[in-house]
């Protein structure tokens, strides 16, 4: 018999029964949906990070104060941040103060957002783009003015009327701590960061105003405790903060053996440990789901022996009229792959529907991939021919004589 002939048997074989053959499928069926389910909700996951840090800021290294063993924080001064910024393996340095939450009024409106003083290189830096407007300048820094870029979240509270049109909230006001503030520039919408924080939520002033009024005039302390450098490239991260470390070593008189007044991480490093956790999350999701393909073998194997067992006159009957055993166990191995292909497109169909379900209902970051599907279709058919290769050898040893009198 030809091989699409023993194909066409194979077929009609499963659907002449076809309740087992379901159920037979069901095992492969979960497995391939979880599968593929899970290397979705992986992959997403892992692409989630991804784009959170590159709304952070790209090349982006993190300078931030610590405390120098007097107790308290050792301030980073503006020759810091000049002497970061002429660094050549540097691209761009922006102070920052801590964020702080303040309350904040515009006519009727209230609301409460972190206030941050900075300078404008900290928009660039930060990947941060402008729906209007722009940023405050080095004059406005300079001369102490009240001037305040908001983010997305902060308009639309104070400014409702303006969501979802073109009005324009450039020139209005706003109060902060009872002084008025004038809009100069507002941001597009960033979305939540790493620690699931409102990005948006926020309102930039320039640095010199953070420091003067709104920590009070007579504030001694410093207020920048943050410096954020971008490195000239991803390539020169590592050179970067070696000269970052030098350059602040030199200024405060510190040593290589003494202990550094100030940390740096890099934001590369925090994307690799990201990407690393979800890799490991996604392996481990679908090894668990791969298990329910396991299952779904052991179902196959006990539905094909029974279906030996049942079939074992008519196995008799074929290799008494010239069915060699290769025949044999070619059709019953093809039952096994078809039963196993079926369920797989099921269970497939299964993963995508559940994930775009997931997707909808509560915002899971699902990414199908290529891979994924293929890795789990060629795994669930794999598990369906080896789940059948021991029934069908078993039909296949079968003698006719004893076949026939067994039947």
């Amino acid at each position: 018999m030809t091989f699409s002939g023993l194909l066409y048997e194979a077929w009609a074989s499963i659907g002449g029964s076809r309740l087992r053959t379901c159920l037979a499928m069901l095992g492969i069926i979960i497995g391939v949906g979880s599968v593929v389910l899970m290397l979705a909700i992986g992959a997403g996951s892992r692409r989630a990070v991804e784009e959170i840090i590159d709304k952070l800021g790209s090349n982006l290294l993190l300078i931030m104060t610590k405390d120098d063993g007097s107790g308290s924080p050792s301030y980073f001064s503006f020759k810091d941040i000049d002497a970061v910024a002429s660094l050549p393996s540097v691209a761009a340095a922006a102070p920052s103060t801590m964020e702080r939450p303040f309350d904040i009024t515009s006519g009727k409106q209230h609301w409460k957002a972190s206030i941050v003083g900075t300078t404008p290189d900290n928009f660039p830096i930060h990947n941060w783009e402008f729906a209007e407007g722009d940023s405050f300048t080095a004059n406005d820094i300079e001369m102490g003015k009240r001037v305040a870029v908001i983010g997305a979240t902060v308009r639309e509270k104070l400014f409702p009327d303006t969501a979802g049109n073109d009005a324009s909230v450039i020139g209005n006001v706003l109060h902060i701590n009872n002084m008025t503030f004038q809009i100069v520039g507002t941001l597009k919408a960033k979305g939540a960061g790493m620690g699931g924080n409102n990005q948006d939520n926020i309102i930039m002033i320039p640095i010199t105003v953070a420091k003067n009024v709104l920590w009070g005039r007579d504030y001694t302390g410093g207020v920048i405790q943050i410096i954020f450098a971008q490195a000239g490239s991803k390539d020169m991260l590592d050179v970067a903060t070696e000269d970052i470390k030098d350059a602040l070593r030199e200024r405060r008189n510190k040593h290589r053996s003494t202990e550094d007044s100030f940390s740096i991480y890099n934001q590369a490093a925090t994307l690799q440990v990201a990407s690393e956790t979800t890799e490991a999350f996604s392996l481990l999701l679908g090894a668990i789901a791969s298990i329910s393909l396991l299952v779904g073998g052991i179902g196959i194997m006990n539905i094909m022996l029974v279906t030996v067992t049942e079939r074992t006159r008519e196995i008799g009957i074929r290799k008494a009229i010239g069915a060699t055993e290769r025949q044999i166990m070619l059709q019953f191995l093809l039952e096994a792959a078809l039963i196993a292909g079926i369920g797989s497109i099921f269970g497939l169909a299964l993963g995508v529907g559940g994930g775009l379900a997931a997707k909808k209902l509560i915002e899971v970051p699902i990414e199908y991939t290529i891979w994924s599907v293929v890795t789990a279709i060629g795994v669930a058919v794999g598990v369906g021919i080896v789940s059948g290769l021991y029934p069908a050898y078993k039909a296949a040893r079968l003698q006719p004589i004893e076949a026939l009198r067994a039947a």
